[in-house]
């Protein structure tokens, strides 16, 4: 009760100011700072909120996306979330987008290695995405080979589960929602000396350019995907604007590098990929504070 009605205080403040607002839903997933917005009573009980497991059964910090009990909890406190937000705003409608969970993924693990999920992983590909992607019908690794069967698994199941909850919350308000994107994978590399490897140097499953296609199959009530750009090169930079700017899925940067460095990219965002905005991450906070929260 306290939190909602700090939401809608901050609400107010912003149609007292003329502003607009996109709120952020850290819950299940919030980057590589795993448990960081996670309530205690959920990390607590490990058998009803699952962790992702190694192969080895070694647990991983991050929460399963094999989660039911999870997504289900989830979904009931977004939903309480934009039931807030709604209560004070809709009619004045300040709140113009809402991310759901931040820059989603698994640290650790390519996939989760439970039981339930092994069993999940050798059995057959769903039949909407296989038809979806125009593929033949198959396991995981018959449909995705052996290299990416993994973390298409782990992004289908993500998508999925952020899909589910992004749906509880649509369901009392139709507000736009979206996911951003802590990059990795091919083309999005521009620290030439480090491995770049799901799991390990990004988190896999998320909407990255390798399972940008499953999100956009698997998650109907996500409007779009937002990539994270914090990369120099411009080559690299115009790759990551071209893969993410297509016709099922509106160019938006709500995270990108501070300084004249990344400002010039602005101009390539919005006027060659009509990019719908374009934001520098912390730019309200001292130069030196920022570029610690960032990598």
């Amino acid at each position: 009760m306290v939190e909602q009605c700090q939401v809608q205080a901050i609400i107010r403040q912003a149609q007292a100011n003329g502003m607009h607002l996109i709120p952020i839903w850290f819950a299940t997933w919030k980057g590589g700072n795993f448990n960081s917005y996670i309530p205690q009573w959920v990390l607590n009980n490990k058998t009803r909120f699952p962790r992702a497991t190694f192969a080895s059964a070694k647990e991983a910090q991050a929460l399963s996306p094999m989660g039911e009990a999870t997504m289900a909890a989830d979904s009931r406190a977004f939903a309480a979330l934009i039931k807030a937000i709604k209560a004070v705003d809709s009619t004045k409608h300040s709140v113009i987008l809402v991310q759901v969970e931040n820059e989603p993924g698994v640290l650790g693990p390519v996939r989760d290695h439970s039981a339930a999920a092994n069993k999940l992983f050798a059995d057959q590909v769903p039949a909407e995405l296989v038809e979806a992607l125009h593929k033949q019908p198959g396991t995981w690794t018959q449909v995705f080979g052996t290299r990416f069967a993994a973390e298409a698994f782990t992004g289908y199941y993500m998508a999925r589960y952020i899909d589910v909850v992004a749906a509880a919350g649509k369901a009392v308000s139709p507000l736009p929602m979206y996911v951003n994107v802590w990059l990795g994978g091919q083309g999005t590399n521009d620290r030439f000396n480090d491995w770049d490897y799901p799991g390990e140097s990004y988190p896999s499953g998320g909407a990255q350019p390798p399972t940008l296609v499953i999100w956009r199959a698997s998650a109907p009530h996500i409007d779009l995907i937002a990539p994270d750009i914090y990369h120099h090169s411009a080559v690299i930079y115009r790759q990551v604007l071209s893969d993410y700017a297509r016709p099922d899925n509106p160019l938006l940067i709500v995270e990108t590098g501070r300084g004249l460095d990344f400002a010039r990219y602005c101009f390539m965002a919005i006027g060659q990929f009509g990019a719908l905005g374009f934001a520098q991450f912390g730019i309200g906070s001292p130069p030196a504070e920022a570029a610690g929260q960032r990598r």
